[in-house]
C-alpha cells in the first residue's frame, strides 16, 4: 500500500515549487515497516519507520535513515506521525515529522492512496 501527499506553492520567480511525501507500507522480517520519502524544494529525506496498528489507525516511529550520507534529524523511537480514520475520513496527525507549511501542520486529510 502506498500513500502520497504533495505541497505546492509559487516560488520567488512565480514558478511552481513542490515537496512530495510518499509512504510505502511493507514487511521486513515479518514486521510492519514504512519507507518514507520526502522530495522537493531543498528537501531530500529517506526514512525507515516501524508501524504500529492501533484501534484508530497507524503510528509511524523512526527507525533509521535509509541513506548513510543523510544527517539524522530524528532519534530512534520518535513518533513521526499518525494516520487515523475519523468520521469516515483518513486524517494525518503530525508529530516529529512536519510538513513545509504551518497551515498543513494541523490534523487533516493530507495523504491519499497512490494511483
Amino acid at each position: 500500500m502506498k500513500w502520497e501527499f504533495v505541497e505546492t506553492w509559487k516560488g520567488l520567480s512565480n514558478q511552481p515549487v513542490m515537496v512530495a511525501y510518499e509512504v510505502r507500507l511493507l514487511f521486513v522480517d515479518g514486521e510492519p515497516r514504512a519507507e518514507i520519502d520526502i522530495d522537493g524544494h531543498m528537501v531530500l529525506c529517506r526514512v525507515l519507520a516501524s508501524v504500529l496498528g492501533t484501534e484508530k489507525g497507524l503510528k509511524f516511529f523512526f527507525l533509521r535513515n535509509r541513506e548513510e550520507h543523510v544527517l539524522p534529524i530524528f532519534k530512534p523511537g520518535d513518533l513521526l506521525f499518525e494516520i487515523r480514520k475519523e468520521r469516515g475520513r483518513i486524517l494525518t496527525h503530525w508529530a516529529s515529522l512536519q510538513p513545509t507549511f504551518d497551515e498543513n501542520c494541523k490534523p487533516g486529510s493530507y495523504f491519499k492512496p497512490a494511483k
